[in-house]
């Protein structure tokens, strides 16, 4: 038996933000601009731009809340795969082992068994994504057996569960 390195089953999916983050914002918007109550050029200036400023970090919220959202929705897709043994394994040594480089610019690749991997730490993932350059356990001929899900919108597969046999 291996040693687990990785086992999303044992990591929890977690809560997406529901919206509370924008709704902040735009309360202090709307308290700021009620605040500046002279009328003047500058003041009116003032309240357009700081009422800008304000609708664009709530829309940048927005969109980061859904991102969020939407990692959750994967993890749970990905653990009710395992649950329903959806998921294929590969075992074998590591092999054409291209690491990512610390500053990231370029996915972490490898193959099992002619079964092609690739990851980033800087990608939104509940699957593995651990680079070597960050301290990852993946590296040229070691003895793995990796569970794993297709994913067609990435061209890639997620690791859901990672052995390690060294």
């Amino acid at each position: 038996m291996g040693r687990v390195v990785f086992d999303l089953a044992q990591a929890g999916c977690r809560p997406s933000p529901n919206g509370a983050y924008e709704l902040v914002v735009l309360a202090l918007a709307v308290v700021a601009i009620g605040s500046l109550s002279n009328r003047t050029f500058l003041s009116k200036l003032l309240r357009r731009a700081f009422f800008g400023v304000a609708a664009a970090v709530s829309v940048v919220l927005a969109v980061l809340a859904l991102a969020v959202h939407g990692k959750k929705d994967h993890c749970l897709f990905l653990k009710h795969a395992m649950d329903q043994g959806l998921t294929l394994v590969a075992e074998g040594r590591v092999a054409n082992f291209v690491p990512m480089p610390f500053e990231g610019h370029q996915n972490e690749r490898f193959s099992v068994a002619d079964v092609q991997f690739e990851y980033s730490d800087y990608t939104k993932t509940p699957a593995f994504h651990n680079a070597r350059s960050h301290g990852g356990p993946i590296r040229e001929g070691i003895n793995v057996r990796i569970t794993y899900m297709p994913n067609p919108d990435l061209r890639s597969n997620d690791i859901v569960r990672l052995e390690s046999f060294e």
